[in-house]
C-alpha cells in the first residue's frame, strides 16, 4: 500500500448512470459479496473505473461492508484523476504488474481480472505475456488465496476477423486471428487467457466466468487512443475535422458504459461456470454514420474527412456481437440508445472542458 496525493480531478459519474447500472442488478445479488474481500486487476482503466464506481454506489446503498484491493501499475495517474475514489476506506491500492506482483496476502473470496495491454504500445511479446502469463499468475494467486470466483474480462478480439457473411458473432464461433502475425498478439493472448482460466476451472475448485467485451461509449473512454469513436468526439468538441482512417463503410456497434457495468455485475453474480458471454450492442452503424452523428451532437463545423478509398469488391469489415446469450440466460438487453449514449458522453466531456 502507499500514500495518496492529488493534483487534479475529473468529474465523477452522473448519479443517473450509477443508478441505471445498479437497477440492472437484482439487489439481492449484492448479498453474495457482503463482508467479502475482492481483488480487482485492471481497476484503473476504463472498464475498471466503471466497476469501482458502481461498486462504491452499491456499498453506500446496501452497506455491504466488503473490502476491495486494486492491483495497478500506475496508481499515481489514477489518483491524480480520481482522488475521491482513493479516499474510500474500503478500497486499497497495491502497485504491481500482473505478471510479477508481490505483497498481496490473506484470503480473497473473488477475483475480477481485467488487466490488459490493449491501449499501451507494447511489443507483441509483452502484450501476449501480459494476457497469458499475467492471467496465469493471477489464477495461481486466486487458488492460493482461497478464491471461489474468478471473472475474466476478455475481448471480442478472440474471434479474429469477423466474416462478412456473419452479421453478428455468437460465443460459439471458433474463429481466431492469424497466428503468423505479430500484431495478433492481443487477440491470441486473450484466447490463451481464456484457455488457461478454464483449465484452472477444471482442475481447481474455482468458478470461472468470462466476459468478452466489444466496443463501448461513455465517460472515461480515452479520446486520444485507438478508439475511433473517442477520436471523433475529441475532434467534434474541438471543432476540428473528423478524420475517418478508412473508406467509412466498416460496421461497428457501441454499448453505453452504464449498461456495460450492469451487465458485468450480472455476469459476476449469475454467469454460468465455464461459460463466456459477449458484452456489447447488437445495434450496428457504419463508421460514416457514427462520424455524422458525433458531428451533429457536438455541433462541430469541421468536415468529415476520409483517408481510405472505397473498394466495392471488398465486403465491409464488421465487429458486432450476438448478445442472445446474455439476453436469454441473464435477462439483459441494451437499455440506452447510441444517440442518448453519445449525448451523455459528450455532456460529460464538456463538463471536464475537453
Amino acid at each position: 500500500m502507499f500514500s495518496k496525493m492529488s493534483n487534479y480531478q475529473l468529474s465523477p459519474l452522473a448519479s443517473q448512470d450509477l443508478e441505471h447500472a445498479l437497477n440492472l442488478v437484482d439487489k439481492t445479488l449484492w448479498e453474495q459479496i457482503r463482508g467479502k474481500r475482492l481483488l480487482l486487476t485492471g481497476g484503473t482503466g476504463f472498464v475498471g473505473k466503471w466497476i469501482l464506481y458502481t461498486l462504491a454506489e452499491a456499498q453506500q446503498k446496501f452497506d455491504l461492508n466488503c473490502d476491495v484491493v486494486v492491483l495497478t501499475r500506475d496508481f499515481e495517474s489514477f489518483e491524480r484523476q480520481l482522488p475521491h475514489l482513493t479516499k474510500l476506506n474500503w478500497l486499497h491500492f497495491v502497485k504491481g504488474d500482473v505478471r510479477t506482483f508481490e505483497g498481496l496476502d490473506g484470503e480473497f473470496q473473488s477475483v475480477i481480472h481485467g488487466a490488459t495491454d490493449v491501449i499501451k504500445k507494447s511489443s507483441p511479446i509483452q502484450t501476449f505475456d501480459t494476457c497469458y502469463a499475467g492471467t496465469r499468475n493471477v489464477l495461481e494467486f486466486a487458488v492460493r488465496s482461497g478464491s471461489k470466483n474468478f471473472i475474466l474480462i476478455s475481448s471480442g478480439a478472440v474471434y479474429g476477423k469477423q466474416p462478412a457473411e456473419l452479421v453478428k458473432i455468437p460465443e460459439y464461433y471458433s474463429g481466431s486471428s492469424d497466428f503468423s502475425l505479430p500484431e495478433s498478439a492481443y487477440s491470441i493472448g486473450k484466447r490463451s487467457a481464456e484457455w488457461i482460466s478454464n483449465a484452472f476451472f477444471q482442475e481447481f475448485e474455482i468458478r470461472v466466468v468470462t466476459a468478452r467485451l466489444f466496443s463501448f461509449i461513455g465517460p472515461y473512454l480515452a479520446l486520444d487512443k485507438q478508439f475511433a469513436i473517442g477520436n471523433f468526439i475529441e475532434s467534434g468538441l474541438k471543432g476540428l475535422p473528423i478524420t475517418i482512417k478508412s473508406d467509412g463503410t466498416a460496421v461497428r456497434s457501441y454499448l453505453y458504459a452504464a449498461d456495460m457495468a450492469g451487465w458485468l455485475w450480472n455476469i459476476f453474480f449469475k454467469g454460468q461456470a465455464g461459460a463466456a458471454y459477449n458484452v456489447g450492442s447488437d445495434t450496428f452503424f457504419t463508421i460514416t454514420e457514427l462520424a455524422e452523428l458525433v458531428k451533429q451532437l457536438t455541433g462541430s463545423k469541421g468536415d468529415i474527412q476520409f483517408m481510405g478509398s472505397t473498394r466495392k469488391e471488398t465486403p465491409s469489415e464488421r465487429y458486432v456481437p450476438d448478445v442472445s446469450r446474455v439476453r436469454n440466460e441473464l435477462g439483459l438487453q441494451k437499455e440506452i440508445s447510441l444517440h442518448r449514449a453519445l449525448e451523455r458522453t459528450i455532456e460529460w466531456y464538456r463538463s471536464n472542458n475537453v
